[in-house]
Formats: C-alpha cells, sequence, structure tokens
C-alpha cells in the first residue's frame, strides 16, 4: 500500500489500492474519505479519538506500533513508530510528486508578514499555494505541503521552531529550492540557550537546501552576514537585502504615516522604483526588503515585485491601526498576536512616528520563552517604553520588572502601572484618554493581549 510505504509503516489492516482523499488530525473536522493521523502529546493522545475519526467517515488511520486498532469500520490501518513523524513523511512523499517552486521564511520576527508579501508577489505571474496564518511547525508545515495540487507552479511556507534540528527538519519535508531568513535576534532562548544557537537554528535551513539552495539574507545584522559567508562557501547562491549601503536589495527614504501606510525606496535590479506598503512601520519595510530579494531570485519581474508588495493582504493583530469608537479623537496600534524583545522595540519605534503630537500609552504583556534572558528582555522594554511612551501598562508576572525600569529610569510611578490581566490594564488606559491619544497593545500570543484591544473598542 502506498501511503504505508509513504509513511514508513506497516499495513495492520487493509488490502493494496485502498486509499484517502487526503490527511486530518483533528477528529472533529475530518471529511469522509481522509486518512486520520492521531497525535500525541504531553497532555492529549489522539489515538483516543480513532473511534470517533472511523464514524466520521475516515478511509484509514495510522497508529502507533502497541496501540490497539480501530474495532469498527471498513477502514485500513497502518502502524508506524511515531504518528508525528509519519505525517512529516507522508508530506515529503507529496512533495516529490509536484514540480513547484518552493519559497520558505524563517527569521526571529517579521516571518508571516514577509510570507504574505512573497506569496502577493509569487502570484501575479503563476498559480501560487502560501501557507495559511502561520502554520509553520511539524504539525502544521506538512499540513501545508499536503494542500500541494498540480496546478500549482510556485509555494511559500513558514518555517518556526524553539528547538535545534526543527528548521532541519521541515527543510527535509518542504523541500525549498528558495530561502529566506529575515532576522536573528533574541527569540526562543528558552530552548536554545543563546543568540548564536538562535542563528545555527536558522541556518538548518541553508544546509537543507546544499550547494544548489538560493537564500535571501539580510545584510542588517552580523548573524545573518555569517550565515551569508558560509552558505557562499558552501557553494549556494546569495542574494542580500536590507538598509547597508551593500545590500543588493536594498532600501532607502523610509516613511511611515498612518494615513498612507509607509513609503520607501527600493533598490533592485539596477533599478530604484518607489513602494507604498499597506503595513505600518520601518521594519516592514524591511519585510518586504526581504520578499522582493526573495522573488527576485524566483525570477519575478520588478514591477511583479512593486506591484505585489502594494497589494500584499497583511493579518489581523499586526499593526493594525484603528480609531476607538468610544474615544473620540484616539487610536488603537493592535500588535498583539506576538511579541519577543526586537519586535516589541520595533513597535515602540512605529507607535512614536505614528502619534504625532498626541499621548502614546503602551500596554504591553510578557515575552515568553525568553530562558535565562527573561529579567534582562523586561528590563530593556521598561527602558524603552521610559524613552518613547507617556503612560505604561504592563501586563503579567515578568512585565512587573519592566514597570519597575521603567519607573528608574523616567517614568513617573503614577505612569507607570503593572496590571495582572489585560482588561485591567485597559480600564487604566482608557481612564486617562483624551482626544489625540495612541495606544499600543502587545505581547506574547499565550498572553491574549487582544483581550485589552477588546475591552478598549467595547
Amino acid at each position: 500500500m502506498q501511503i504505508a510505504r509513504a509513511a514508513g509503516g506497516r499495513v495492520a489492516r487493509g488490502r493494496e489500492g485502498m486509499e484517502a482523499s487526503g490527511v486530518s488530525t483533528d477528529s472533529r473536522t475530518l471529511a469522509p474519505g481522509e486518512l486520520f493521523i492521531p497525535l500525541v502529546g504531553p497532555n492529549f493522545d489522539g489515538h483516543d479519538f480513532a473511534e470517533r475519526a472511523v464514524a466520521a467517515g475516515a478511509a484509514g488511520v495510522l497508529v502507533q506500533r502497541g496501540r490497539a486498532l480501530p474495532r469498527a469500520g471498513e477502514v485500513f490501518v497502518i502502524e508506524v513508530e511515531d504518528t508525528l513523524r509519519a505525517l512529516g513523511d507522508l508530506a515529503r512523499f507529496h512533495r516529490e510528486r509536484h514540480e513547484v517552486s518552493v519559497v520558505v521564511v524563517t527569521g526571529s520576527n517579521g516571518k508571516t508578514t514577509t510570507k504574505e508579501m512573497i506569496a502577493s508577489i509569487l502570484a501575479q505571474g503563476a498559480e501560487t499555494l502560501k501557507s495559511e496564518g502561520n502554520l509553520n511547525n511539524l504539525v502544521g508545515l506538512p499540513h501545508q505541503v499536503l494542500r500541494l495540487l498540480p496546478e500549482h507552479t510556485r509555494a511559500v511556507f513558514e518555517m518556526g521552531m524553539n528547538q535545534p534540528g526543527e528548521i532541519r527538519r521541515l527543510a527535509w519535508i518542504a523541500l525549498p529550492q528558495i530561502g529566506v531568513i529575515t532576522n536573528v535576534a533574541p527569540a526562543h532562548l528558552e530552548g536554545l540557550g543563546s543568540i548564536e544557537a538562535v542563528r545555527e537554528a536558522k541556518g538548518e535551513l541553508l544546509e537543507g537546501m546544499g550547494a544548489r539552495g538560493r537564500a535571501a539574507l539580510s545584510a542588517d545584522d552580523p548573524h545573518s552576514r555569517l550565515l551569508a559567508e558560509r552558505f557562499r562557501q558552501a557553494g549556494g547562491e546569495v542574494l542580500t537585502f536590507g538598509l547597508a549601503e551593500d545590500s543588493k536589495v536594498r532600501g532607502e527614504a523610509i516613511r511611515v504615516s498612518a494615513r498612507e501606510g509607509t513609503r520607501f525606496l527600493l533598490h533592485i535590479g539596477g533599478r530604484r522604483v518607489a513602494v507604498r506598503l499597506p503595513g505600518l512601520g520601518r521594519h516592514n519595510a524591511q519585510n518586504a526588503l526581504a520578499a522582493a530579494a526573495a522573488a527576485s531570485l524566483a525570477g519575478c519581474s520588478v514591477e511583479e515585485v512593486v506591484r505585489g508588495l502594494e497589494r500584499a493582504e497583511l493579518l489581523k493583530m499586526r499593526l493594525e491601526v484603528r480609531a476607538l469608537p468610544r474615544r473620540e479623537g484616539c487610536f488603537l496600534i493592535d500588535d498583539a498576536y506576538n511579541a519577543n524583545p526586537a519586535s516589541v522595540l520595533q513597535a515602540l519605534e512605529t507607535a512614536v512616528h505614528l502619534r504625532g503630537e498626541g499621548r502614546l500609552f503602551a500596554v504591553l504583556g510578557d515575552m515568553k520563552e525568553l530562558g535565562a534572558f527573561d529579567m534582562d528582555a523586561h528590563r530593556e522594554v521598561g527602558r524603552a517604553a521610559a524613552r518613547t511612551a507617556d503612560c505604561f501598562a504592563g501586563v503579567g508576572p515578568m512585565m512587573r520588572h519592566a514597570v519597575e525600569e521603567a519607573r528608574r529610569t523616567g517614568l513617573a510611578a503614577d505612569r507607570a502601572r503593572h496590571f495582572g490581566e489585560p482588561a485591567e490594564a485597559a480600564s487604566w488606559v482608557a481612564g486617562c484618554l483624551r482626544p489625540g491619544d495612541w495606544v499600543l497593545v502587545k505581547g506574547s500570543r499565550s498572553m491574549r493581549m487582544e483581550r485589552a484591544s477588546e475591552a478598549l473598542e467595547g
């Protein structure tokens, strides 16, 4: 049975010729005819839902060796050593069956936005598949690769990680010809330990592509420059991007405003062209440079690059500016999707550009997965808040240290407050607002800082 061979398993029940129309790891959303793959985690076991999947019309079920086989239904069953690994193996098998140009994006910040920009550019000239949202890990990426259809000639996928070896495995699954590393910055330090370890983990993408790969790498940070030099020495092709003068794809004259978005001049292919992005922030111009470099490696024209960048649809809770409905003349900068030290500093910088003469309130939640760097990183954010914001609300246990640092370095105690919940912080801010004020909301995903945004808009 082809599925068994691709998954590295053995047929425990069934016969040759039995196939599935797709793959599902969730019995609640499984469509009739799909293969159910029960994943196992520290607090759950998908095998508990195998019978439910069969009742929902699953064509077959993968099970880990030693687990009970589903009793009901005329379904095939394949035994494997590890269902998560089998999911990736099936995705690799599916990828090998498609002649498609694949671009993958990783990096400490800007992955999802850059992926959306690249997809928009590639789609100007060919049928393009892009990964949905930020489904970028050992579960999400295989699902995205399995969406490849014969009509797709281009695809762009996002890769994330929090442990060494993950990017290497993801690159093996996706088989990219072009790789993009947006930047190397402090993120996921709890699992990696140091910025150097982050660099090496991101570099697994380049190792996975090998000498035949092409890479778009930042000229703006020393870690990316080191990766670029190594990749060149290994025989790979590198196209650098950034604001540095020696960038091959370079940006300059960046202007940010709530009314007109982000404008900059793009140097690419021997030309200088004006670009207007829908997203806000200097860092979004840098994301656009990464996307432009990747698209250039994929053979896109300058016209396609500009058109794709200007038409890119960016995702929610990423520096979205909205007027607060019950606060005349006040604006919300909703950047609540996620946070690490570098992205918080970028958001504060953008907010300063946007507020004009108004006051800035920074509502910031804890940044997760920083390990031994946790305390120092939150204190750095506190110092940045004191420099940029008029008032600072810190949410979560670690943000207490940021608030203390903000008070120590310039903000009065009544302008730097600590709260346990996002809604409490929002209530304090709402009581202080006056026309012309701006509110930035940001924090790690698990902090659910969108609750502060919702409270301010409610």
